[in-house]
């Protein structure tokens, strides 16, 4: 008996499987495809246009903002009476940071005090100064005499 019901549940879902099957394979009707289409909105083309006169009040008030913004520029240095002289600020710099590095190669360890402070230093100092700067903190840094203790970068 039970082999009769196995058999008899086993033949129902073969016959659903298949009817299930035929169902998902059929296309669509057209009905489906034809309600879809009216659901969407049409698509339409912008036309607007700018007048001449509109242009011209466009440029004109550009012309402006530019002129406003070009006559506040942002405050720049005094330049140097002599384009090959480091700045004072920039020679001050330069002496605060070998005495960072300095302190640092005594002590032994580079901290997140001597970073912040180093990193004051050589923001004010010219490419030259700040590679030269750098290059001598890292020497250390990769020959062993200064131990990091940083969290993040060294720098």
């Amino acid at each position: 008996m039970t082999r009769v019901l196995c058999l008899a549940a086993l033949a129902i879902g073969v016959a659903i499987g298949a009817l299930g099957q035929a169902a998902l394979s059929r296309p669509p009707g057209h009905e489906s495809v034809q309600a879809v289409a009216r659901t969407m909105p049409p698509v339409v083309a912008c036309t607007a246009s700018l007048t001449p006169a509109d242009l011209a009040a466009l440029r004109g008030e550009l012309a402006k903002l530019l002129d406003e913004r070009l006559s506040t520029s942002p405050r720049t240095q005094p330049a140097s009476p002599h384009p090959d002289e480091p700045a004072p600020e920039a020679i001050a710099a330069v002496a605060s940071a070998n005495r960072i590095v300095d302190a640092a190669l005594v002590q032994g360890t580079w901290k997140d005090a001597d970073r912040q402070a180093f990193r004051t230093a050589i923001s004010v100092m010219a490419p030259a100064q700040r590679g030269e700067a750098m290059s001598r903190l890292l020497t250390a840094l990769n020959e062993g005499h200064l131990h990091a203790e940083v969290v993040g970068p060294v720098l």
